[in-house]
């Protein structure tokens, strides 16, 4: 299903088809355009087997997606799975400037569910040199009609994701820098979540919540991948029996930490050694 209306004005596009000797890249391009919209420009459908990237740069637009509706301002990034349905329009009777990209690849997917672990699916993008970069830098790579072009594509493709990753974590990353220190230096105890939120200044429910947006992981979660990674320098490093590695970790008995430690790495702390030993 596919409906269009308004009127668009075409500054560039470019349309790609993969080829068989890069469609198994995690990254590939589809198309990327730059559009200027009329007031009554909407795009509606269900159908396209890729991700949806659009970048606003003047003007406003709203999404609608997975039962939600969403503004979207300048400097503003929607990145959307499009084989659902969606649909997006001019606001406010304006014109409506964006560049759109359709990407393609096994490796979309992971960025995808980093970035949306809430389900919101409009970002704020702090620094709007990054998007005009990544689209000069494809220009250009388009205009050398080299025939590595894709595999080009690929690299540019994943560094804008990265960029885009930190940037929309970059404030949010700043409320938990206390809990983060205080987790680190008190590895050795048992830390509760309400001790936790204490910290952070915030309820305990508004602290677990912004904190797996945040992080893609409870804080209990969070924790126990910390300790167990504590452990595994200790078994690497040192010649402490597991039982004291346990207590200096932050378990209660050794039983409950060597369950941890596999559930993380695959293998027991003492396997864990073995396959170490010549790190020691």
């Amino acid at each position: 299903m596919r409906k269009f209306h308004g009127h668009a004005e075409i500054i560039f596009t470019r349309i790609y088809t993969p080829s068989a000797k890069y469609k198994s890249l995690p990254f590939c391009i589809e198309s990327f355009s730059h559009f200027v919209v009329d007031e009554r420009y909407s795009v509606e459908r269900a159908d396209l087997n890729c991700y949806i990237v659009l970048y606003s740069i003047k003007g406003e637009g709203v999404l609608e997606y997975r039962g939600s509706e969403y503004q979207v301002g300048e400097n503003q990034v929607i990145f959307i799975d499009s084989r659902f349905y969606h649909k997006y329009r001019s606001a406010n009777g304006g014109k409506w400037e964006f560049y759109f990209m359709l990407i393609s690849g096994v490796g979309v997917q992971a960025y995808y569910d980093i970035l949306f672990s809430e389900r919101y699916y409009a970002l704020a993008f702090f620094d709007n040199n990054i998007i005009k970069k990544f689209i000069d830098t494809m220009l250009y790579l388009d205009g050398k009609h080299s025939h590595q072009f894709e595999l080009w594509a690929c690299r540019q493709i994943n560094d804008f994701l990265i960029q885009l990753s930190f940037l929309n974590s970059e404030y949010a990353n700043f409320d938990f820098v206390e809990v983060l220190e205080y987790i680190e230096k008190n590895l050795d105890k048992k830390l509760s979540i309400d001790e936790l939120a204490e910290v952070c200044k915030m309820s305990k429910f508004h602290f677990i919540r912004r904190f797996k947006k945040v992080y893609s992981e409870t804080p209990y979660g969070y924790i126990t991948r910390v300790k167990v990674n504590r452990a595994k320098t200790l078994l690497s490093s040192t010649d402490r029996t597991v039982d004291k590695i346990a207590v200096l970790v932050g378990f209660n008995d050794t039983n409950t930490f060597i369950r941890a430690f596999k559930k993380y790495t695959g293998e027991t702390p003492l396997r864990y050694r073995d396959s170490n030993i010549s790190h020691m």
